[in-house]
């Protein structure tokens, strides 16, 4: 009876020891971002929770030590934003990774030009207009009154030196742009120059082609976003811009006589793209000890990092095996560019039975 007694104990105590070390909580990770969608120079609410930790950094577009467990107001944002938590425990380190989208503001945007911006006496000069974002437009200086949100307009017999400004206003603010004219005396030849570029509107690091041709003139050059001497006339290819440019010809007459015609074009480039990424795992289930292989890629982007259970500098596309899975894991990856950032993450869970 005494040693089935001890029997008992024997396997109690081992069932009791083995039901402690089950119910040892696992280091774990939570960050939970609200809204995770805002709008531009808007506010969010962080809240995060680590367990089984000792403490934990955080780092991305937040920094410093922090609790293991809190909230935090964050912002105001004017670009996408990643946050990351770092924590750490018995030597090891676990991490995650969360991204905060922001919404693009409707800045009031207004783009003014004329052509040709210096002309003879009495001669006629065209301005041209187009806005964004606004619902009202007013011009003053040598214009004025109410004006169509897009439009142009020839101006006839100038006689003196002019300046048209217009002022556009919407529900995030007030924009302006002017144009000068320079009106040369009467009796002074000036050169026609038009010049022109197609198309006016082009993708970031796209290409327009500038045309020109001029009357009366024999020298021409370049100034703004190109330069040099150029032709009477011509074509030239202007590719991988990156910005708003302008281009300016001022065109003369040999020997100096006559006054300076001046052309200027405008190319509005978009913003660069943002980056996008995808990660997947092939097979997305292991049995314990098991194995997968990660793959990703990426555009336009310029650095990529991973997190959470791998870490380290990625290359924009690859494929990485990892082995010896002893539970479910997660993977993020986060790639930044220009255009703002990106973030994927996969979790690879245990077969039944191995969790």
């Amino acid at each position: 009876m005494l040693k089935t007694i001890i029997i008992f104990s024997w396997i109690f105590v081992v069932l009791l020891s083995a039901c402690n070390k089950t119910d040892k909580s696992q280091p774990e990770i939570s960050l939970n971002p609200v809204p995770d969608s805002i709008d531009y120079n808007a506010t969010f609410t962080m809240s995060w929770a680590a367990t089984a930790v000792d403490y934990c950094i955080a780092s991305g577009d937040w920094s410093g030590n922090i609790k293991s467990t809190g909230s935090k107001t964050l912002g105001p944002l004017t670009r996408d934003s990643i946050y990351i938590l770092n924590c750490f425990y018995s030597g090891n380190e676990i991490s995650d990774s969360v991204l905060v989208k922001v919404r693009a503001p409707e800045i009031p945007r207004l783009n003014l030009s004329a052509s040709p911006l210096s002309i003879a006496f009495q001669e006629s000069t065209t301005l041209t207009w187009s806005s964004q974002h606004v619902n009202n437009c007013i011009a003053v200086g040598d214009w004025s009154g109410q004006k169509e949100l897009n439009g142009s307009l020839n101006i006839e017999r100038l006689e003196t030196n002019s300046e048209f400004r217009l002022i556009c206003s919407g529900p995030q603010g007030e924009v302006n742009e002017r144009v000068s004219i320079k009106v040369f005396e009467d009796g002074i030849t000036v050169p026609r120059v038009n010049l022109t570029a197609t198309p006016a509107k082009i993708s970031y690091n796209d290409s327009t082609t500038l045309s020109w041709n001029n009357l009366n003139a024999d020298i021409c050059r370049a100034s703004g976003n190109w330069f040099g001497s150029k032709g009477r006339s011509g074509m030239q290819t202007i590719k991988h811009l990156n910005r708003d440019s302008q281009f300016i010809l001022s065109c003369s007459i040999a020997g100096g006589g006559g006054g300076e015609g001046v052309d200027a074009a405008r190319v509005r480039v978009d913003p660069a793209p943002p980056p996008t990424v995808k990660l997947t795992a092939s097979p997305p289930e292991v049995a314990i000890n098991g194995s997968t292989t990660l793959r990703w890629s990426s555009s336009h982007a310029d650095s990529c990092i991973a997190l959470s259970d791998w870490s380290g500098t990625k290359s924009f596309s690859g494929a990485q095996t990892i082995s010896g899975l002893k539970k479910e894991s997660k993977f993020s990856l986060n790639c930044t560019g220009i255009g703002g950032l990106a973030s994927d993450s996969i979790t690879i869970t245990l077969k039944d039975g191995n969790k």
